[in-house]
């Protein structure tokens, strides 16, 4: 194994997630609502995760975050400092030891001595060293080059959903999902161990170890049968307590500053959930949040996305506070462009859904970024319109992607929401439809690991295809509606589809020769769809390069056969992810997308060594603390630098 490819960024590129005018323009009930819901901080990435957290904060702390006064005391080079605040800084910008964009190790640029050496200025930081596990954890394991990637612990990958599991097995893991799909239980707020006697316990998330009540009823142990007969599975209260009793107290005080009822019970279902661990609460949370429109102060806050699960049916932390821009708002009939939630299909069918742009992350850029892959003659329109073209593409990919497709579903048994006896015709076979979700089936238990990249990628076609209609280009302010490829309206379309297919050249550094996996749902989803653009035919999209090694590889796009080649090609691929997706034909869906998604001798050698040559540092955003004083909140920002980034973190006190 070559460690190098693993080591962190020199250094990570830290950009500022600038909020201040947003903050500044709240009232100060506002500010007291986004306050408490901000504190909200979970790690579940590794076992060493929080030792290695711990580790940094104490050397910040040895010395007040003066870094020299630090090098002074331990001796250390300017180089080892330097390495180490590169790799504390990316560690903290990923909220752990593993990329939060591609689940790959990242590992530090310096020995086990380097590390003896700076604890020598702290006592705590001595202590950590000692006490944990990350004396060996930080590195990399030669013996065990599997722990580099997240996945499932039986191939020798690492999860935090499966602790002390080692041997758990994928069949396993789907066995225990089918059987807590019918007791209706959800997963998304668990871990599953396995136990030393091969039993089952579900660890669930809550601030309470004995909650007065439980979605599971009176009952919290069974026998289990099918593959897994004579086990059994015990529910296992407090999973995270310390975190989430803090996380609890602070939504309560949230509450107290809601704006309106609506939010007001949207918190006391959130304080319900995250104590008792109730995940029907969370949904009815969910559904309040849906119905408070238009907030000055959005928050989602929740176990809510499964891409790190190697399941795809486990959800990892997450708390999303967003000052509302009413301009940019507006620019969506009144809906914000970016994250759709909630993930419960039946809410988003029967309640609703919302969208919220996060537009400091989308804005945030270092100055003077590279771009490979893009042409010299096609570098100025890119930069000109990629930052229109991507707000575009979020918006449809948020709202008309993830927003849009009915399930065929038995809701119950004997219940369905179709006429089961003469079933819409399948548009892809031509037939009447066969198949459909099963009662206590969802779209992420059907369709398991490929649920979260297949959902992303037809999301990403809808965008694709719908970008290509200016009508809606209008709607943002780009050109006047009249399809013209040559006015600005056609340049950002330009722009979206070069972006598209540049991302699926630079997709290939997310998957990993060794397993032939894909580390990266958005990503896997891209690389397919640059597969669709070059199956559109009549060289709508080619490779463009001379030499053999593909060192001056880049990518061609014409810009004139976009409406005539490219949309055709991206519309017959979403028809056939679509129908699947809202069939439950999950036999026909994995083939088509292990198909679009496989990566040959050519992409997997050739082109990913070429994109690993020119990969360049992924963002780390530097955030802004909330600070309470006699019931006043301030904002702090901090320099968009390595030392701002870890200063950010000691003082926000987590």
């Amino acid at each position: 194994m070559d460690e190098t490819q693993y080591y962190a960024d020199a250094p990570p590129t830290t950009v500022a997630l600038a909020i201040k005018p947003h903050f500044e323009a709240l009232t100060d009930q506002q500010k007291l609502y986004a306050h408490h819901i901000s504190r909200i901080i979970l790690r579940q990435v590794s076992p060493e995760s929080e030792g290695i957290y711990d580790f940094i904060i104490a050397l910040y702390q040895a010395h007040n975050g003066d870094w020299k006064q630090l090098q002074a005391e331990t001796k250390v080079s300017d180089q080892t400092l330097q390495h180490f605040l590169q790799y504390a800084a990316q560690f903290l910008g990923n909220a752990g030891n593993y990329k939060g964009f591609g689940d790959s190790k990242f590992i530090p640029r310096l020995s086990l001595d380097d590390f003896v050496d700076l604890a020598s200025a702290s006592a705590r930081a001595q202590q950590i060293l000692e006490t944990t596990s990350i004396k060996t954890a930080i590195f990399a394991d030669q013996k065990k080059p599997a722990l580099m990637h997240l996945g499932f612990p039986n191939l020798g990958h690492l999860s935090a959903y499966y602790p002390e599991s080692p041997d758990i097995s994928q069949e396993e893991i789907e066995a225990v999902g089918g059987f807590l799909a019918e007791k209706g239980l959800l997963p998304e707020n668990t871990r599953l161990r396995k136990t030393s006697e091969g039993d089952y316990e579900l660890l669930i998330a809550s601030a309470l170890q004995h909650p007065p009540s439980s979605d599971a009823g009176k009952d919290n142990e069974w026998p289990l049968g099918g593959n897994l007969q004579d086990k059994r599975l015990k529910l296992v209260y407090g999973d995270h307590i310390e975190e989430l009793a803090k996380i609890a107290l602070h939504i309560k005080q949230a509450g107290l500053h809601s704006a309106n009822e609506t939010q007001k019970m949207m918190m006391d279902e959130y304080a319900k959930s995250f104590g008792t661990g109730s995940l029907k609460a969370f949904k009815e949370s969910q559904k309040l949040w849906v119905k408070d429109i238009g907030p000055t102060v959005e928050s989602n806050i929740g176990f809510v996305e499964s891409y790190r699960d190697p399941a795809g049916v486990r959800s990892e932390w997450e708390g999303m506070v967003a000052m509302v821009n009413q301009e940019r708002t507006r620019a969506f009939s009144g809906i914000p462009a970016g994250i759709n939630i909630p993930n419960y299909d039946d809410v988003r069918q029967e309640v609703g859904f919302k969208n919220v742009s996060l537009g400091n992350v989308l804005g945030a850029k270092a100055p003077n970024e590279p771009i490979p892959f893009i042409r010299d003659e096609d570098l100025v329109l890119y930069q000109t319109n990629r930052d229109d073209a991507f707000e575009v593409q979020v918006g449809i990919h948020e709202l008309l992607g993830h927003g849009t497709g009915k399930l065929l579903q038995e809701t119950a048994p004997g219940q369905y929401n179709f006429d089961v006896k003469n079933p819409p015709t399948d548009p892809v076979s031509g037939r009447p439809s066969q198949t459909f979700y099963k009662p206590g089936q969802t779209w992420n238990s059907v369709f398991g690991q490929i649920a979260s990249s297949y959902e992303e990628c037809r999301a990403e076609c809808v965008a694709m295809a719908l970008s290509c209609d200016f009508d809606i280009l209008e709607i943002f302010k780009f050109g006047n509606g009249t399809v013209d490829i040559e006015n600005k309206a056609g340049d950002v379309l330009y722009a979206s589809y070069l972006s598209m297919a540049r991302a699926g050249v630079v997709a290939l550094e997310f998957w990993d020769p060794k397993s032939r996996k894909w580390g990266q749902a958005h990503m896997q989803a891209r690389f397919s769809i640059l597969k669709t653009f070059l199956g559109a035919g009549d060289s709508f999209t080619t490779l463009d390069y001379t030499k053999e090694n593909l060192s001056d590889l880049n990518i061609k796009v014409d810009k004139h056969k976009i409406l005539s080649h490219g949309r055709p090609a991206v519309e017959k691929y979403l028809q056939k992810l679509h129908i699947y997706k809202s069939t439950a034909n999950y036999i026909e869906g994995k083939r088509l997308y292990d198909e679009m998604t496989n990566v040959d001798d050519f992409w997997g050698q050739k082109v990913r060594n070429e994109v690993l040559r020119r990969k360049t540092p992924r963002k780390v955003f530097v955030q802004a603390n909330t600070i309470e004083n006699d019931g006043k909140v301030t904002l702090k920002e901090y320099a968009p630098t390595m030392e701002g980034m870890i200063q950010s973190f000691a003082e926000r006190g987590v």
